[in-house]
């Protein structure tokens, strides 16, 4: 008598109730790979779709296989498996955001590693030296509940905690605080227990003034400082934490964490953001006063220097013993730029010919430097 395997058998009925005509393990297995997940919530089915690799990785075991017996095709293979280890344990980590998506995805990166490695061995190939996860830049913690109040005190700051509840803590993630108020269980009028409220505060970043050019900050755990050079400083306005020219506090940059991480240069930053400011002012200025003309007397009068005004005219085009309109000021001004001195400009042009309007005649030695 012949012995029938009863959970082939019923692996083989329920693939039949399902619309199979297989026969053989190979066929059943083919059939349930084919077939929706969804339809698969049968004990049997489920187990024999559990048991089934996915077509890709039969296709790099396959591959693999290969490489073990074939060595032209080996050499191609190997250079695709050293590509993805590679891939795997060195990512990208430029800046903050490449160092914490490398952060969040370190777990899925080992399983890979585990993946790649075992393909490796069935094709026979061993690497020198044992490919592991490369260690994250700046030092970035798995960890999510490191104190961040000890490290402002680390660097002297006075940390003031409301509650014995409030905590603060290091996080990959944007700053955020969370808060759950307590609650008392009562019983027949008696308390019973108590659930303690929750203060809690993610802190992805702070910096600590250490003296004016010089900052200490902390992104997650890693410290490190940034400076400024001389003529510049760091402070702390309405708005935060800015890097300002010493001679002018108007002109100022505001950074945020990724530009610290990144160290840009802010001192560029800042004159982008003053040449903003004043090309916008003297847009402003010739739009108050568009038919205004200006000459080379005017730029003296606000305060410019005759020979810087005349390389200025030759920089940017223009013709020294003309007049010229506010807009095509401003507009040669967006060639050579110091769209400040152009202002100025502008406006002694403007408060020229309202005095020439207010006496009723102008006078050639008013237009002539």
């Amino acid at each position: 008598m012949k012995t029938i395997d009863i959970s082939t058998y019923r692996i083989t009925a329920m693939a039949h109730e399902l619309g199979s005509t297989a026969t053989t393990v190979r066929g059943i297995v083919r059939f349930m790979r084919g077939c929706p997940r969804r339809q698969h919530n049968r004990l049997g089915c489920r187990r024999t779709w559990d048991y089934c690799p996915r077509p890709s990785y039969i296709q790099a075991e396959r591959e693999a296989r290969r490489a073990a017996d074939d060595l032209q095709f080996r050499n191609g293979w190997k250079r695709g498996i050293i590509r993805e280890l590679r891939a795997v344990c060195n990512p990208p980590q430029r800046t903050l955001a490449e160092v914490t998506a490398a952060a969040e995805s370190r777990d899925k990166r080992q399983t890979q590693l585990k993946k790649i490695m075992a393909l490796a061995a069935t094709g026979g190939y061993r690497p020198r030296r044992t490919p592991a996860l490369a260690p994250l830049a700046g030092a970035l913690l798995l960890g999510k509940k490191r104190d961040v109040a000890a490290l402002a005190r680390k660097f002297g700051a006075q940390i003031i905690m409301r509650g014995a509840d409030a905590r603060s803590i290091c996080t990959r993630r944007n700053s955020k605080h969370v808060y759950e108020p307590g609650e008392t269980e009562w019983k027949n009028g008696n308390p019973k227990a108590y659930t303690r409220a929750k203060h809690d505060n993610y802190i992805r970043s702070f910096a600590m003034i250490r003296d004016p050019q010089t900052i200490d900050v902390v992104i997650h755990t890693h410290e490190y400082s940034v400076s400024l050079p001389h003529g510049f400083a760091w402070d702390v306005d309405e708005n935060g934490l800015r890097a300002f020219q010493v001679g002018s506090r108007r002109d100022d940059y505001h950074p945020d964490a990724c530009e610290l991480y990144n160290g840009i240069d802010f001192v560029a930053a800042i004159e982008r953001n003053r040449e903003t400011r004043l090309r916008l002012m003297a847009e402003i200025a010739a739009e108050a006063a568009p038919d205004t003309t200006v000459c080379l007397a005017d730029s003296v009068r606000a305060g410019n220097c005759r020979q810087g005004s005349l390389s200025w005219c030759e920089r940017v085009g223009l013709n020294p013993e003309r007049h010229y309109t506010s807009a095509e000021i401003v507009a040669a001004g967006a060639n050579g730029g110091d769209f400040g001195r152009a202002r100025l400009a502008i406006a002694a042009a403007a408060r020229r010919e309202r005095e020439e309007m207010a006496r009723g005649y102008a006078l050639l030695s008013e237009h002539t430097a």
